[in-house]
């Protein structure tokens, strides 16, 4: 793994916090010789991340009553596109190596588990009907390229676009009894150019020739999310409302991509069955 250009700054003015993150590069290599696919894992563009978070601590809450643009933190993030070369033969030989480390992977699997429980804390306060958030984040989602199997040069892209999430605050007309209007945060998440193709001439730095398309047009989704924020008296509506959007999706497919798409299941996928079967084999022979 070669990590690259890794940035933290940290600032305190007032009550506010400043936390601004940035990596230049990322990449995983196979260290193993002759292998056809060397790079598994790269990332197209400037840098992998950049992030900026503001948190505001000086936040008055009857000013959040009547201003829509007083918030409580903000997060602007955007982030390169991961490129990945998915082997499961790759995958297989990583886990296999990480099971000599059983006891590391028991006290990964602990602080893992007091990681998720904190972010749940943290995300219950952070979704209190007072707290205001705003986002602005574009992520280019990854870019999986599928060979047949580990020594093929064709295979199948998984193009998953760009993903964009942004929201905003809005005041509705209704008011309650101290005259503070009712506001709601309404969040666009979107993606889009979704698209997958057969593609050959695959080379070991993860390039290859432009393939064939087989969907027609790229496949966009749109999630619109809607979240009451004065639900504890304004009960006309929902505390969130979520709606979605799929346009029509089509589909064009051949004998090849059919054949090409069987392959990968069955010769990608089917690789980490070798390799158990050999462990399998070994342990046997050692009983």
């Amino acid at each position: 793994m070669d990590i690259v250009g890794m940035d933290l700054d940290i600032m305190k003015k007032g009550e506010s916090m400043y936390i601004s993150s940035k990596l230049k590069d990322l990449n995983v290599l196979d260290p193993t010789d002759r292998v056809i696919h060397k790079k598994i894992l790269s990332v197209v563009g400037r840098d992998v991340w950049q992030a900026d978070i503001v948190m505001h601590g000086d936040v008055n809450e009857d000013h959040k009553l009547i201003d829509t643009d007083c918030i409580d933190m903000s997060v602007q993030l955007s982030m390169g596109q991961p490129r990945v070369v998915f082997l499961n033969k790759f995958v297989s030989q990583v886990m296999c190596w990480l099971d000599k480390f059983q006891t590391a992977k028991e006290a990964v699997a602990i602080a893992g588990e007091a990681a998720a429980a904190a972010a749940k804390v943290n995300l219950q306060k952070a979704y209190q009907p007072s707290f205001r958030l705003k986002l602005d984040i574009t992520l280019k989602a990854p870019l999986i390229l599928m060979p047949q199997d580990s020594t093929s040069h064709s295979g199948l892209l998984l193009d998953l676009g760009e993903i964009t999430i942004i929201n905003g605050f809005r005041k509705d007309q209704n008011r309650n009894e101290l005259g503070h209007h009712a506001i709601f945060d309404l969040i666009n998440l979107q993606l889009q150019n979704v698209k997958i193709s057969r593609v050959n001439n695959i080379s070991s730095n993860g390039e290859w020739e432009d393939g064939k398309l087989m969907i027609k047009d790229p496949i966009s989704f749109l999630l619109r999310i809607e979240r009451n924020l004065a639900i504890s008296w304004y009960t006309t509506k929902p505390e969130i409302d979520i709606e979605a959007k799929l346009k029509p999706i089509k589909v064009i497919l051949s004998d090849e991509d059919i054949q090409m798409m069987m392959t990968v299941l069955q010769d990608n996928i089917g690789e980490e069955a070798t390799i158990n079967q050999n462990s399998t084999s070994e342990k046997n022979e050692k009983i």
